[in-house]
């Protein structure tokens, strides 16, 4: 097979989180979100809030593992705070509530993944096409492609698919293939890159594509094509499987 195209994971794959950022990120949002039911006449405890937007980031994860997303992670907040409060915040409420769910604030946002510039510049300057295939967590897609531009890394992807904007999210196949119907690609002839087991080496393969784990993460019955610790070992691995020139 000679390789056409490169997909990427996005959050721990070209971008990477700590919790010295992620614990701040999540008391800023706890108090935006207290801060809007307020203004609307919900006067919820921090603590409950916390708990609720903790609930409702694992809801999330659970659609994702199962293919779907949904726009809306106000309405799902909603769900589970009327299930931990007894209260459901009004209709009224819901465009405020998922402005600050889902804004990522820039001071806390996570860093960009050591070689994630470098090796999507060797890339394509080998001739190969490359695109995003992310999954949106809290965080969805507007605010997503903010971070790329932040990040320097939107010159260096063809294609950005999120799973918030399709409904679909890692590991159903459909995701991946709207990726290749944009690049104009087979899933024989292209590689993708991610650290989630499940959702990105299982859901790679389900779709066709040659799948690179990074990182160590195990689950039982998902056996990645090839495996990296980082970025940098990335072109020599697919060198190694004779996916690219060694020229």
């Amino acid at each position: 097979m000679t390789l056409q195209a490169v997909l990427f994971d996005l959050w721990e794959t070209l971008i990477r989180d700590t919790p010295e950022r992620a614990a701040p990120r999540r008391a800023w949002r706890t108090q935006r979100v207290r801060e809007a039911l307020a203004a609307h006449g919900l006067d919820v405890a921090y603590d409950v809030i916390l708990a609720t937007l903790d609930a409702t980031s694992r809801g999330l994860t659970d659609l994702h593992d199962i293919g779907r997303d949904t726009t809306s992670r106000a309405g799902l907040f909603g769900d589970e705070l009327a299930k931990s409060a007894g209260r459901r915040p009004p209709a009224a409420a819901l465009p405020a509530l998922e402005q600050v769910i889902t804004m990522l604030h820039p001071e806390l946002a996570p860093s960009l993944a050591p070689h994630a510039i470098e090796t999507l510049t060797a890339l394509k300057a080998l001739g190969l096409g490359t695109g995003l295939v992310s999954n949106a967590g809290f965080t969805t897609a507007p605010h997503l492609r903010a971070l790329l531009d932040y990040h320097g890394l939107t010159p260096h992807l063809d294609v950005l698919v999120f799973s918030d904007e399709l409904q679909i999210a890692k590991p159903d196949a459909r995701v991946f293939q709207c990726a290749l119907n944009a690049l104009g690609r087979d899933a024989a002839a292209c590689a993708f890159i991610g650290d989630s087991p499940h959702n990105d080496v299982f859901g790679a393969q389900s779709a066709g594509l040659f799948a690179v784990q990074l990182g160590a993460r195990t689950r039982d019955g998902v056996r990645p094509e090839a495996r990296i610790d980082g970025l940098q070992e990335l072109i020599p691995a697919l060198r190694a499987h004779g996916l690219v020139s060694n020229k």
